[in-house]
């Protein structure tokens, strides 16, 4: 405020308001002041305003009587001043709080009572619980988890659905779909809390009662494929798919398709409904976000959007209608993006857009204050808490390893539940408390909750006091807690409020003193049977605590304790994993060629391995090698060689083109197959009775090997040789790798006899030749592929959408993938420098061994039929044996006994000629150091189909 304007307002405490009165009425009554009807802001009279908001009020409520002429006045500055304004064209920001330059004589501190400051609310930044969920699908494209409002947490683990119920923890089963359903692919709870709908990768939706446990009936017709999101609206479920396509089903109904949206070209990952049920969102890896207006919709031809935003550069599946303003729409980008964007939704204006530096996958606002959190992936793969609109960081929670795909959020708005690829389900007490809970009365949570259980004096002393201590008062204070409110806020026990010093007293001395007591009171039994239910005692693996805790240890053993009273457990031993190969073997003539697969071990436990021209057969169960075939030189050398499932036959890839197939229990050649190839067949896998091969020249080619006319389909795809073949487990997808540095996933239901398969997909991101295939045994949509020595890395991949989950260098070419049958792992062998095999812990991607032996590429590796052993076989011209994976079960609780050959002097002898039944007889190969053979058995089964040979 200038001189002149506090000379002003110093000159008017001692004149007449009545001239000011007549300026006032003035500028009401002139047409130049009202210009437009809008109020001129630059005319207003800031030192009467401020006279009005300090000294006048107060000398007007110190005046007995109100003269007329003065409530005249007043209404005329009321209506001049237009103090009754709404919001409509008013500032955007609240003006200040009125500050006093010059106290007066009048100013008093009783006469502006202050409101006290609201508390800052406490955020904790680490996890309330954590839970086990095991088989949970990394793919960002999906919705597998969902709280509904009867407060039950539903979440979908591979096949299967798991309820959690928030109220007393338990959990149970809903239901498991078969693998030609499944995986489960998205999961919705409708608004009464009690149905829930199932999407499945098969295209269809299920209904079920939760409260029945029974399924009522299935959505078919939909979709062409999977259903990755789902939303309700009332009776009206709204599903969202691989096609592209929006579907509006009403479940009451018999045909309950009722609309249909087509905008997206690609999956639809994202599906929400705004709160009137009026517009809906949908977000697509085609990166558009579209809204949808319910008015719109027509059952007679496709809707048209109200809206089509643009400005993503990823896949948007991260949608969040605003509680506290219906037309703002946020919305979250992919890895590409990284951004979270705000929208008008009446006329489609980007409010703004905040760049958080990674993967945005899932948003979600607090019902109670005017925040948004957002989870994302890497490099941190946190949750983030922003303050809205300033989109301050409030907060940033970590914990997971993977990206955090899923959230959900409590019925009461307060706890969000997050599931990640990390195989964990985390909650967060992360929107404050709700208000019922913050008005109770304070209660102690749990026994000795005043003591301070980090320091261990004091917990120590607090358990030595209690053994002479009635345990009445912990009696009823345990019953309080489960009869609280207030202690069971959110319905979700604190997993850090947990009292050990009591946990340790009553797994030592208060069992052993209640064992000694004669009679059991039923207020004994009683508390026994709650201690039993708040503690959750019987809780299985499935969304379990991740961690067991620790075996119970007395620090200071009393005249109570004894060994035999409390028997532990003994804890499961950790695995060793051998740093040398159980065996070597010698290998002579064999080819060292990093696009050839000369090594396979079949379902009989009997081991092929081509050393030039000839194909050699090792028996596992008693360690004897014969020869099977050896072709003569313009055919040969060997180029690969493969078993079918059955054990008993084999395929042999050789350099002129051609395929041979032998019958190993007869030793005999029963067929060849020649016009697959131009050049040499390096790469081969069985599929039933279809035989894929990949020839140099690009090709791929599906063979019948029941029929004469043998080729049935051909995929082309590849510029250069096709060195790596995998099917998946399923039969229905096959993965393919070139020295065109391509990896093509194949569809079997898209292949075609009379033209050429196009590809599935199509993943360009290695930079080197891909030779190393591997399916997950325990998430049929996982890939796993490694590239050359000009890449060096191995990456994770999604086969139902394309996308690069993860990419980890290894430093040295990577020339083969296992994983494990048995646990999460995958070993890797490799190139120069070390030439090693290493084993990966699967997801994390932490180096659990490094197994050293071979000097030279390690270019081959074959699993045994047990899944425990590793056959490798290197350019050193050594085929070696490693126990990697452990030992079978079978293995472990058998009795050993010695089998036939299992120490040898000397070197193994092979025959020079084919022979029944793997004798050994004169020659010279295969030196056989002196160790001891691992037990391994399996039984023939009959080959699949009949061969028509002739």
């Amino acid at each position: 405020m200038d001189a002149g304007s506090l000379n002003s307002y110093s000159n008017l405490k001692g004149q007449s308001r009545c001239p000011l009165q007549e300026q006032l009425l003035q500028r009401k009554n002139s047409k130049e002041n009202m210009d437009r009807f809008i109020p001129n802001r630059s005319a207003m009279d800031f030192d009467y305003a401020h006279y009005m908001l300090t000294d006048g009020r107060k000398i007007k409520e110190n005046q007995t009587v109100c003269s007329p002429a003065r409530e005249a006045y007043r209404k005329q500055l009321a209506e001049t001043l237009n103090m009754n304004r709404t919001r409509i064209l008013a500032f955007k920001n609240k003006p200040p709080a009125p500050v006093e330059l010059f106290p007066s004589e009048h100013s008093t501190a009783s006469a502006h009572p202050t409101k006290s400051a609201k508390p800052r609310r406490h955020i904790p930044q680490s996890s309330e619980r954590t839970l086990d969920a095991p088989d949970l699908v990394d793919d960002f494209y999906l919705n597998l988890l969902d709280w509904g409002s009867s407060n039950v947490l539903a979440i979908a683990l591979g096949n299967t659905v798991y309820l959690w119920d928030a109220s007393d923890s338990s959990t149970s089963e809903l239901v498991t779909v078969d693998d030609e359903n499944g995986p489960v692919t998205s999961v919705s709870w409708a608004p009464d809390g009690r149905h829930i709908a199932i999407g499945l990768n098969n295209s269809e939706v299920q209904l079920w009662d939760s409260a029945s446990n029974r399924q009522l009936r299935t959505l078919r017709g939909c979709h062409r494929s999977r259903v990755g999101s789902m939303a309700w609206n009332n009776h009206i479920l709204t599903t969202g798919g691989m096609d592209g396509q929006i579907v509006n089903n009403d479940v009451r109904i018999r045909s309950h398709v009722v609309e249909t949206y087509r905008g997206h070209q690609q999956e639809v990952c994202g599906l929400k409904w705004s709160a009137s049920g009026q517009q809906l969102a949908s977000g697509g890896n085609d990166n558009v976000v579209h809204i949808w207006d319910r008015s719109m919709a027509s059952s007679n031809s496709p809707t048209q959007w109200l809206h089509r935003l643009e400005e993503h550069t990823s896949a948007v599946k991260a949608l969040a209608w605003c509680p506290f303003q219906s037309n703002l729409l946020a919305t979250g980008g992919g890895g590409g993006d990284r951004t979270i964007k705000f929208w008008n939704t009446h006329t489609g204006a980007c409010l703004n857009s905040v760049d958080t530096g990674s993967q945005v996958c899932s948003l979600l606002w607090s019902k109670n204050e005017r925040e948004l959190l957002s989870s994302h992936g890497f490099t941190q793969n946190q949750l983030t808490l922003w303050k809205y609109p300033s989109m301050v960081k409030m907060a940033e929670l970590t914990g997971h390893t993977s990206r955090v795909l899923y959230m959900a959020q409590s019925p009461d708005g307060c706890t969000v539940a997050s599931a990640a690829g990390d195989e964990t389900l985390r909650f967060w007490n992360v929107f404050g408390v709700p208000e019922v809970a913050k008005t109770a009365p304070k209660v102690n949570r749990e026994p000795f909750s005043q003591l301070n259980r980090f320091k261990i004096p004091r917990s120590l002393n607090s358990f030595s006091n209690l053994k002479g201590q009635s345990r009445f008062p912990l009696q009823e204070q345990l019953l309080s807690r489960k009869n609280s409110k207030e202690n069971m806020d959110r319905f979700i026990p604190n997993r850090s409020a947990m009292d050990f010093d009591y946990a340790h007293y009553m797994l030592t001395d208060g069992r052993k003193i209640k064992e000694n007591q004669t009679v059991c009171s039923p207020a004994r039994e009683a508390y026994r049977k709650q201690l039993a239910e708040t503690l959750n005692m019987n809780r299985t693996r499935i969304l379990a605590f991740k961690n067991k805790p620790p075996a119970p240890v007395e620090l200071f053993p009393s005249e109570h304790s004894t060994t035999s009273v409390h028997p532990t457990k003994s804890a499961k031993p950790r695995r060793h994993i051998p740093q040398s190969s159980e065996r070597t073997l010698d290998a002579p003539d064999l080819v060292d060629d990093f696009y050839l697969n000369l090594l396979d071990w079949g379902s009989s436990n009997v081991l092929a391995i081509a050393l030039g021209n000839t194909v050699y057969l090792w028996d596992a169960s008693d360690s004897s090698t014969s020869e099977l075939v050896t072709v003569d030189d313009a055919n040969g050398p060997v180029t690969s060689v493969s078993w079918a499932p059955d054990g008993r036959h084999i395929a042999i890839g050789l350099n002129n083109s051609e395929v041979q197939l032998w019958d190993l229990a007869s030793n005999r050649q029963l067929r060849t197959l020649r016009g697959c190839h131009r050049s040499r067949v390096g790469s081969m896998a069985w599929n039933n009775h279809i035989l894929t091969t990949g020839g140099m020249d690009g090709q791929i080619v599906n063979n019948d090997v029941r029929i004469r006319s043998h080729i049935v389909e051909t995929y082309r795809g590849h510029q250069q040789e096709v060195c790596g073949l995998k099917w998946s487990a399923s039969g229905q997808q096959l993965a393919s790798g070139g020295n065109d540095n391509v990896v093509h996933i194949w569809d079997r239901s898209m292949a075609s006899s009379n033209s050429p398969t196009q590809w599935l997909h199509r993943l360009e991101e290695h930079t080197s030749a891909v030779k190393a295939l591997a399916w997950c045994p325990f998430q049929s949509n996982l890939l796993a592929t490694g590239g050359g020595g000009g890449d060096r890395t191995i990456k994770f991949w999604n086969t139902h959408t394309g996308a690069c989950l993860n990419s980890v260098d290894t430093g040295s070419q990577v020339c083969s993938l296992l994983w494990s049958k048995n646990e999460r792992e995958l070993l890797s062998s490799h190139g120069f420098t070390q030439n090693q095999l290493t084993l990966w812990k699967y997801p994390s991607m932490v180096k659990m061994a490094e197994l050293t032996g071979h000097t030279s590429r390690v270019l081959y590796m074959a699993q045994s039929p047990d899944g425990c052993t590793v056959a490798s076989a290197a350019g050193d011209e050594t085929l070696r044996f490693w126990n990697v994976f452990g030992v079978p079960e079978v293995a472990k609780t058998a009795p050993k006994v010695n089998l036939p050959n299992s120490t040898i002097d000397g070197p193994v002898v092979v025959p020079s000629k084919p022979a029944s039944s793997h004798p050994k007889g004169d020659g010279d190969l295969l030196h056989l150091e002196q160790l001891p053979l691992w037990e391994a058995t399996m039984d023939f089964v009959h080959f699949l189909g009949v061969l028509d040979i002739n």
